[in-house]
């Protein structure tokens, strides 16, 4: 067993590559990933990764062969940006290490639930619950069709499954909880709506140990999807609340109606978009995110998979909060 993780510089893949070098040693796991300053860092770790970009075909065919099992973490993870980018990154690159990489055996794919996302609550989802008509943006969309290239790939001899992790939290995170944090900080944190919305999350340590068990199992998986989370929604603003209490903060959020802010982050969308101004700070999508409840059903991963989370959300809050700190 040789095994592969792609975006291991990220935060995900470096725990994904942690734990299956524990798991397996570290002579069997290589990863990849694009930032060379964290590269180096993991070198100096003991681990091995590689340097290079997966939508280039000449990259794999050089460097990524005789890998047995790819956990294709790599991706264009985003709430703004043009369709070219986000196909590029994340459908290009997943057809490049389907067929630039010979001998596969198994295929795990990091996608998201956020596939699901249709501005509504919608409770204990599953994985073959309706999906809206139109996915919410570039990155839904792209991320869906490379899942259909993965479970459509042309070879009985993969075995291929797709995990979808709800937002990722835990040590290293660099987008859920930061951005609450810099909203905070900034003055622009708001309850948005009633702020009685619950969320399922999903901390890094048990999307890597799903991962784990995806690459060990010896059941048919193939062609499963499987949503992963904490199997503990949390009602999130009191969650927000609560964990920028445990970083000394002294939160007295106020609430906003949220079909007004909705309609500020229309605006704000439409003016970027019209003088490219880049990624504006509030988005539907992200207003749309704090607002609904989003609960999913984790049967398939705990009977099929075997799967049980090693952390709880709090834990994982907490392991954050340590080396958020510990990094200022």
């Amino acid at each position: 067993m040789n095994i592969l993780v792609t975006g291991a510089t990220g935060f995900l893949g470096g725990w994904v590559l942690s734990k299956l070098c524990d798991e397996f040693g570290r002579d069997r796991v290589v990863g990849t990933g694009r930032s060379r300053e964290r590269g180096d860092e993991l070198t100096r770790k003991g681990f091995k990764v590689l340097i290079g970009d997966l939508t280039d075909p000449g990259f794999i065919e050089n460097n990524l062969q005789n890998f047995t099992h790819i956990i294709h973490c790599a991706a264009k993870s985003s709430l703004w940006g043009s369709y070219d980018s986000f196909y590029k990154n994340n459908v290009v690159s997943t057809k490049n290490l389907l067929q630039g990489i010979h001998g596969i055996q198994k295929f795990i794919y990091i996608s998201t639930p956020s596939i699901y996302f249709r501005f509504s609550d919608r409770i204990q989802i599953k994985e073959d619950s309706a999906l809206p008509e139109k996915f919410v943006n570039h990155y839904t969309s792209t991320k869906y069709l490379a899942e259909q290239e993965v479970l459509s790939f042309n070879s009985r001899k993969i075995v291929k499954v797709i995990l979808r992790p709800r937002a990722i939290i835990g040590a290293g995170d660099t987008v859920i909880v930061p951005r609450v944090i810099r909203a905070f900080k900034a003055g622009k944190l708001r309850i948005i709506g009633d702020g009685k919305n619950i969320c399922d999350f999903t901390s890094v340590k048990n999307i890597a140990h799903a991962v784990y068990l995806a690459v060990a199992s010896e059941n048919d998986i193939d062609g499963e999807i499987f949503n992963i989370t904490d199997d503990n929604p949390k009602a999130i603003w009191e969650m927000v609340e609560e964990t920028l209490k445990k970083l000394g903060y002294q939160p007295n959020l106020k609430k906003i109606n949220y079909r007004l802010v909705f309609a500020i982050a229309s605006i704000s969308e439409l003016t970027h978009k019209i003088f490219n101004l880049g990624e504006p700070v509030l988005t539907r999508y992200g207003v749309g995110l704090l607002r609904y409840t989003q609960t999913f059903d984790i049967t398939s991963a705990k009977q099929i998979l075997k799967y049980k989370p090693v952390i709880t959300t709090e834990e994982s809050i907490d392991e954050f909060i340590k080396s958020f700190q510990g990094e200022q």
